[in-house]
Formats: C-alpha cells, structure tokens, sequence
C-alpha cells in the first residue's frame, strides 16, 4: 500500500516541479518570437540602438557629448555554447549549495534554446556579446555572459514568479566591473486578449548588483498575483524585465527588457476548482514512449500517426479542434 503523505505547511504559492518533464507532455518553442527588446543606450534606453554596428556609425554624435568609453551589443544567440553552458551550472551549484545567499528557484533542464514552455513554464536561455570601444572605434575590453528568464506558474493558485539571472563567461579589461540592475511589472497581453490586471508582489527590483563573477551571477525574482477573478471570469497577462547594465569605466549605460512570447491565462471557469493561471496556448500531451510500460499500445498509436492519423506531437494535426 502506498504511504500516505503528510501533512504539509501550507506555502504562499506552490512551486512546480521543475527538474521533471513539465505536466501535459514535454516543452515545446513558445510562439510569438524572440520577445527580447534590441538593446538601447541610456538607462531608459533612449538613448538610441546599441548594436556596435549602428555605435560605431554614430560614434562621432556620442563622442561629442564627452563619451569616450562606449559600450555597445556586439551578438546575442539563444542557447549555451559549451563554455556558456559550464558557466550557468557551475552557478546553478553554488545557488543549490548555499554558496549564493539569493533566492533561487532552478530553471528546468529542458531550458536551453529560445523560449521554450509548458503549461505552467516558460525559459529562455541566452549569450550575450558586449564590446567597449573608444572615441576612434577601437576595442578596449569585452564581456560576455549567459542570462536565463524563467516564468513559473500554478494551474491551482492565482500567484507566479518571473526570474531572471545573469552570469559572466569571460570579460577583458574594461569588461571587468559590470552591474546589473532590474525591475519588473505587469504589462498588457497580446492585442485582442482580454486582460486579467495583475498586481506586483513585493519591490520586484534588484541592484545594483555586485559585479558579474561566474560564481555569483546578478540574480532578480520577481512575483505577482491575478486581481480578483469571478465565477467564471478569464484573462490574459504578460510581465517584463527591464534590465541596465552599468560600469564604472562606461560612459554610457546599456538597456534591454525581456518579455515572456506566451501569455499567462488566469481563469475562474472550472466548478468545484480554485482560480489559478497556466499557459492556456500551450497544448497538452499524453506520451507514451515505445519502450515504456506499454510498448504495445505505444506501437499501436505510433503507427495510426505514421498512417495520417490525427495526434503526432508536437508537429502533427491535434486530437481536438
């Protein structure tokens, strides 16, 4: 017989799992795109584009205004090289240990591409170029860094969490010394949605931070919560990060903001059940491997999809309309 579980303390909001495939089948690319703003000069990022392209073509305007330091984005790729991915776990195990005295909730293991999400998850992992270049558009140091955005909801509460961190794989020279600030909020869903207003949990900022080490990368936790939902209500929600990076060998700061492709849907509609918020576009899955506990009835379903048949995940016509 099993073991009955014991009774627990009950928590602010209930974390999924993360280190198991997600509920529903396994992750797939969320849609709607990169959703990650180009970077911007500025604090506020008015300050214009800062890609080192379009920097160097306006070097001679920034260089007028006593700016001699300058950093710009020299690339950006989804994923982690193998030197990037080393990086973001040697950090990963100091957060686990204790090493690092932020909060911290681990990203899944399926993270590592472009966005990718669950019913009730949705990370992006990323690396990240900078250059800093003087007034005649010489290099005089570098940094790069990994930066991961983790959405993670309940589908039985109204609360989730949006983090971000960011952690350096090398630097050179004046690369060396870079802070990093956030602060997050609700923002509006995708055009025609209807809206469920959210409000922010906490100051749902952080920083200055110390500056990026492979040990302690920057890290921001931010949380939110569903306004009240009527008997049978529903909505859709987005948050944002805004991020700057500073240093103090810059003479100028770089902007960028990241925010989550997949709305979060919180509804009210179930009888008998709590509200709660999920990623209501994402399409659930049963999966049944071939070499699982039933590999018969594996085989069975595997050969009605290779026949034309409706259900092959995730690329095939759905069971349901």
């Amino acid at each position: 017989m099993r073991r009955k579980e014991q009774n627990l303390p009950r928590l602010r909001w209930l974390r999924p799992r993360t280190r198991t495939p997600p509920p529903g089948g396994p992750a797939v690319p969320a849609p709607g795109g990169n959703s990650i703003s180009s970077a911007r000069l500025g604090k506020d990022g008015l300050g214009g584009d800062a890609s080192c392209d379009a920097v160097k073509k306006n070097l001679a305007a920034l260089t007028s205004k006593g700016q001699k330091s300058i950093v710009c984005e020299a690339w950006v790729k989804n994923g982690l090289s193998a030197k990037g991915k080393a990086a973001r776990d040697a950090s990963r195990t100091a957060a686990k240990s204790g090493a690092s005295t932020q909060s911290y909730e681990p990203p899944p293991d399926w993270c590592n591409s472009g966005w990718q999400w669950s019913r009730t998850q949705e990370c992006l992992d990323q690396e990240v170029g900078l250059d800093v270049i003087n007034s005649q558009g010489v290099r005089t140091g570098w940094l790069e860094f990994w930066r991961t955005f983790f959405v993670y909801a309940n589908g039985n509460q109204t609360n989730w969490s949006y983090q971000v961190d960011l952690g350096l794989i090398g630097a050179y020279a004046t690369g060396y010394g870079t802070q990093v600030t956030g602060v997050a909020y609700c923002a509006a869903p995708n055009p025609g949605m209807p809206v469920s207003p959210c409000t922010g949990i906490g100051a749902n900022t952080f920083g200055p931070s110390a500056p990026l080490n492979p040990n302690f990368p920057a890290r921001g936790e931010s949380s939110f919560a569903a306004n009240s939902i009527a008997s049978g209500a529903f909505g859709f929600t987005k948050n944002v990060w805004n991020l700057t990076l500073t240093n103090p060998a810059w003479d100028n700061q770089l902007y960028t903001s990241a925010t989550p492709p997949g709305p979060l849907r919180c509804d009210n509609a179930l009888p008998g059940r709590s509200a709660g918020c999920v990623f209501g576009g994402f399409t659930p899955a049963i999966i049944y491997p071939v070499n699982g506990l039933r590999p018969e009835f594996a085989a069975h379903v595997k050969a009605a999809q290779v026949s034309g048949l409706a259900g092959a995940y995730p690329n095939g016509a759905r069971l349901h309309g």
